[in-house]
């Protein structure tokens, strides 16, 4: 396997990757790349007539190009037949373990590591995800929520705060009405000047304004 410096441009798509990644973090990877750069080189092989192909990578090409990134690290298998290159898109595509609660929370938690704010914008995670690794922490002898964590987490939360505002809700849609929906959210933000708040909130203001629009949802008399 060679390791080469080459130009996202050159790089071709194969045709059978079925990873799909929704315009809201392909944003992300966009800002991740931007904030910490290609940590994994992509995989590719050369094809017998001269193209190099992905094999794992697509969607950090995709990324690297937009951002005008001139030379990305590859690691090149060479010319490999295309059933092993599909059975590599399909490993590299999944995972053979999950996160262990404890551990994760821990990991999310350490001061070394980033607040939540970057991670919120430049990883594959959304706020409720990352408050679920929380739910089983017991703080004095009672199960605690993410508000009782704000100094690990740096949220800029304050204890005793005023009443949360916002309600993060979660639902599913095909993949192909999220990537629709995915697109009319980040356009309304980006014409409606959502921009102020976190990722989720802008996203959550573009969708309300969305609807009440569409005279689906009733906005406040006063």
């Amino acid at each position: 396997m060679k390791i080469l410096n080459l130009d996202p441009a050159d790089l071709s798509p194969n045709p059978w990757n079925p990873n799909i990644v929704d315009p809201i973090n392909q944003g992300k990877l966009k800002e991740s790349l931007l904030v910490d750069g290609i940590q994994k080189p992509i995989l590719v092989r050369t094809l017998k007539d001269g193209k190099v192909q992905i094999i794992d990578g697509q969607h950090r090409v995709a990324a690297a190009i937009e951002i005008g990134l001139k030379t990305i690290p590859c690691a090149d298998v060479g010319d490999i037949p295309d059933g092993k290159a599909k059975k590599i898109t399909l490993i590299a595509n999944n995972r053979y373990g999950e996160d262990d609660a404890d551990l994760m929370a821990a990991l999310l938690g350490d001061e070394d590591l980033c607040d939540m704010k970057e991670l919120l914008a430049t990883l594959p995670y959304e706020e409720s995800q990352l408050e679920s690794y929380f739910e089983h922490i017991n703080l004095n002898d009672e199960l605690a929520d993410v508000d009782d964590l704000d100094d690990d987490l740096d949220l800029g939360i304050e204890q005793n705060s005023a009443p949360r505002t916002h309600q993060v809700l979660r639902f599913k849609v095909s993949m192909e009405d999220s990537v629709q929906l995915g697109e009319l959210i980040t356009s309304t933000r980006h014409e409606q000047g959502f921009t102020g708040s976190d990722d989720l909130t802008n996203s959550g203001d573009a969708l309300v304004y969305i609807l009440l629009n569409s005279g689906k949802l009733v906005g406040d008399s006063e």
